[in-house]
């Protein structure tokens, strides 16, 4: 099991304030951007947690947790907080190739600037550790969001093939699973904080 947590920051003020420290090492940088800054906001807290099967009929699974910043507190000074489920995407038993996404809802004060696309894009790599080079992702869309204008596009851009939607706003698709976060449109990043685990051994070539 791998498990990394992640900080999430504007992406304008994160440039601006490794641009004040410029003459530090990228290292002391990355200490001072983990620590408490009024200066540097923290948006939120990721926990990532990715299992690998150590036996056959076990499921691969990626799940994401997030703390929001509360007013007055900061996710880098908090010990411990009530993360909440906002991806989590797993294998069939028998078919190692297909990943399924069955929670993704990451709304509020996240939403729409990017740290999704980063999330799954960053799923997939972790995935096609463990099923090789030709990754497809399995999913429902439901009729709850169907007025979201960013929801088929969002998937439209992480499949090859194009989502399927009805009138009603279901919808399903099964595609090959593309990479898609382009860090020059998004308006948040997220930098580790901590690591717990070995990385995954790839499968491809």
């Amino acid at each position: 099991m791998l498990k990394q947590r992640y900080l999430v920051f504007d992406r304008n003020k994160l440039e601006a304030f490794e641009d004040a420290h410029r003459s530090m090492t990228d290292a002391d940088i990355h200490q001072e951007i983990i620590k408490p800054q009024p200066t540097l906001p923290c948006l939120a807290r990721l926990n990532v947690r990715i299992n690998r099967p150590q036996r056959d009929f076990a499921k691969w699974e990626f799940v994401v947790t997030r703390e929001l910043a509360q007013p007055g507190e900061d996710p880098r000074g908090r010990n411990s907080g009530t993360p909440n489920e906002i991806l989590y995407i797993s294998s069939g038993y028998s078919d190692e190739n297909v990943a399924t996404v069955t929670d993704i809802t990451n709304t509020g004060p996240l939403e729409g600037k990017g740290i999704n696309s980063w999330l799954l894009d960053l799923a997939l790599e972790h995935f096609m550790a463990f099923s090789g080079p030709d990754p497809w992702l399995k999913g429902r869309l439901t009729s709850v969001d169907r007025d979201n204008p960013r929801r088929v596009p969002f998937w439209n851009r992480h499949l090859r093939d194009p989502v399927i939607v009805h009138t009603s706003g279901e919808g399903s698709f099964l595609s090959p699973w593309v990479k898609a976060y382009n860090p020059y449109r998004t308006t948040a990043v997220a930098i580790l904080e901590h690591q717990e685990g070995e990385a995954l051994t790839s499968k491809t070539p």
